[in-house]
């Protein structure tokens, strides 16, 4: 048998479409607006120190796992950069190091300084946690003697993005 209204089979038809994707719809607009809201409360509400001290385990780590966050805040703030090995476990530490100062200087960091203590070689081992206090510790106090109040550090968090051992 035929339908006796055809065009109301597709009207039908339309207006399930429609639902979709005017639901589709919605969900990207609230979406926009979540992260509007969160974007403008992050800028708005966090309230960054004026000395900003990195703290990261080898040459270049500061550009593999912190560009963002080094472009966002060097604007607003003194950037500072704590490399604690030289990352010479291939044998080139002294060239990492070099290239590690041209680094610093281009991503706008306003003084860096690499470490190469025996006791945080780069490898596949773990560092003692009270030398690597030591070293941060030290650092903090020869920046506050040069008039840097180092008052926040940034550095990896507990699985060192890459689960890196030194990281």
């Amino acid at each position: 048998p035929k339908p006796q209204n055809p065009n109301l089979f597709k009207i039908a038809i339309i207006f399930t479409n429609m639902e979709y994707i005017l639901s589709f719809v919605g969900v990207i607009v609230i979406l926009y607006f979540i992260a509007f809201a969160y974007s403008k409360g992050f800028e708005s509400t966090k309230k960054f120190e004026k000395n900003i001290l990195f703290v990261l385990a080898h040459p270049d780590d500061e550009c593999m796992f912190f560009t963002p966050t080094i472009r966002a805040l060097k604007e607003k703030s003194n950037l500072y950069i704590l490399v604690l090995c030289n990352g010479g476990y291939d044998g080139l530490g002294k060239e990492r190091t070099v290239e590690m100062a041209r680094a610093a200087r281009e991503q706008g960091f306003r003084g860096h300084k690499v470490i190469d203590d025996e006791k945080c070689k780069d490898g596949p081992w773990i560092w003692p946690a009270e030398v690597v206090q030591k070293q941060v510790e030290d650092h903090i106090l020869e920046r506050r003697q040069q008039g840097v109040d180092i008052k926040t550090i940034i550095t990896f968090d507990d699985g060192g993005v890459s689960h890196h051992p030194n990281h």
